[in-house]
């Protein structure tokens, strides 16, 4: 965020001279064509070289540097909140019934019993699940960058996090090392071994865009209302909260940073919980 984008903006303007003129016009230009294809970045994007820019002359101030912190005077762009749409339990077990017919099943599956995000699942490797114990533990993401391609990189958290599995999936997942095993010995030196889980035929990591696809048309034969993939996360925390598993236990396993943002996520759940506890309580009073 600094080398490609504060650097070049604004880093020909000496802090003390820096004014909320010059970081308004920068908001507005990342908006208009901030990306490196000349496209603009979104409104979240903008708004996180804001906090940035705040938090460094928050510093500066605190350090005498500056008498003021003039990014306090400025506003960055409003934020649209994307809708969550998520599946019930009933429909979660029509699509997996439907998406065995998929190559994907596995990585639909794994997303739906874990709540990974989808850059999780596809840069899960066999070194990190613990069969004895049916553990995963997230420790990289694959994501596709424009102009390099797909590479791995830290959970968006910046940490591992470990996430308890079932008998199921674990069943689920050695299904898939012998029939790779075979394309590892068949093409040798050809076969690229990044140690994945879910990879291709030659073991490189799995396009997101054409498991994107994949995933559209089988929840098309499913005859389900469509949902994005990463609402399958979604719908993992949702049904586990629905089912009164305590929300610091879900946010652990979404790798969230705290248990506010897993209960602001998911207010939605909240009213009928609410319901639910009360009269359990009765019950319990009774």
């Amino acid at each position: 965020m600094i080398t490609q984008h504060l650097k070049p903006g604004l880093g020909h303007i000496k802090i003390s001279k820096l004014q909320p003129a010059h970081l308004q016009e920068y908001y507005v230009q990342k908006l208009y064509n901030g990306k490196l294809d000349g496209s603009g970045l979104s409104a979240t994007s903008v708004k996180h070289h804001h906090r940035l820019i705040f938090k460094a002359l928050k510093d500066a101030v605190k350090w005498q540097l500056l008498s003021r912190n003039v990014a306090g005077a400025v506003s960055p762009p409003k934020t649209k909140k994307v809708e969550m749409h998520t599946w019930d339990h009933e429909q979660v077990i029509t699509f997996l019934e439907v998406a065995k017919g998929s190559s994907y099943y596995p990585i639909y599956l794994t997303t739906i019993y874990t709540g990974m995000r989808r850059g999780e699942v596809l840069g899960l490797r066999w070194q990190d699940i613990d069969f004895d114990n049916l553990v995963i533990s997230v420790r990289q993401s694959l994501q596709e960058v424009k102009k390099v391609g797909l590479t791995f990189k830290e959970p968006k958290s910046g940490k591992s996090r470990s996430i308890t599995i079932t008998p199921n999936l674990a069943k689920e997942l050695k299904k898939l090392y012998k029939p790779q095993l075979e394309y590892k010995l068949l093409l040798g030196q050809d076969y690229h071994d990044f140690d994945l889980v879910f990879a291709q035929k030659n073991g490189k990591p799995i396009q997101p865009t054409e498991m994107a696809r994949n995933y559209r048309k089988f929840v098309e034969i499913s005859g389900l209302p469509y949902i994005r993939f990463h609402d399958l996360r979604h719908t993992h925390a949702t049904l586990m909260l629905q089912q009164g598993i305590h929300p610091k236990v879900v946010s652990e396993r979404l790798g969230h940073s705290t248990i506010g943002i897993t209960m602001d996520t998911y207010t939605h759940v909240l009213p009928n919980m609410q319901k639910e506890a009360a009269q359990q309580f009765e019950q319990l009073i009774k």
